[in-house]
C-alpha cells in the first residue's frame, strides 16, 4: 500500500444550491477569495454535467458513481428517498483505500448522516450538526487547527 506521503488529502466540496456563482469559474462580480485561492492550487472539475435534475438524486449520482435509477436514490430525500444502506459511496470507497473520513455540511443522501459512514461527523461545538456555512467554516477550521497527525490520508466531504 502507498505511504501517506504519497497520496494527496482530499477535499470534496459539494455546495448547495451554489451553481458556478464563484469567481474562480469566470464571475468576476463575486467575491471568494478563499475558495478562489483553494481552487487555484487544486483540481477543478469544469468540463461536467448533473447526471440528475434535482437535489437528492444529483448527490447520490455524485457519491456512487451510478445513475439514480441504478443506486435507488430517485427523489428528495425530505420525501422518502435515500440511498439504501447497502449502497457503496465515495466514503466507503475512500475508508476501504486507508483514508480517513470527515463529514461538514449539509448532505442529502441519506436521512441521517450517521448513516454515510463517515468516521468523523463536525458540528457546531454546541452538539448541534453543522449545517450553515458559519458553523460549518468554524467546526472545519477548529477540526484542521487542532488535528493530530495521522497515518493515513484525509477525505472530507
Amino acid at each position: 500500500m502507498a505511504t501517506t506521503s504519497d497520496r494527496p488529502n482530499v477535499l470534496h466540496i459539494v455546495p448547495h444550491d451554489l451553481g458556478d456563482w464563484l469567481g474562480c469559474l469566470g464571475h468576476t462580480d463575486v467575491s471568494s477569495p478563499r475558495l478562489d485561492e483553494l481552487a487555484e492550487g487544486g483540481i477543478r472539475f469544469t468540463h461536467h454535467f448533473g447526471a440528475s435534475t434535482c437535489c437528492s438524486p444529483a448527490r447520490g449520482c455524485t457519491m456512487t458513481g451510478r445513475y439514480a435509477h441504478n443506486n435507488g436514490l430517485m427523489g428528495l430525500v425530505n420525501q422518502g428517498w435515500r440511498l439504501p444502506p447497502e449502497q457503496l459511496t465515495l466514503v466507503d470507497h475512500f475508508r476501504e483505500a486507508g483514508y480517513q473520513t470527515v463529514h461538514g455540511g449539509f448532505q442529502h443522501e441519506r436521512v441521517h448522516r450517521e448513516d454515510n459512514r463517515y468516521e468523523i461527523l463536525l458540528d457546531s461545538g454546541q452538539g448541534v450538526e453543522a449545517t450553515y456555512c458559519d458553523h460549518v467554516c468554524h467546526a472545519a477550521e477548529a477540526f484542521l487547527r487542532d488535528r493530530r497527525p495521522v497515518s493515513r490520508p484525509s477525505i472530507s466531504i
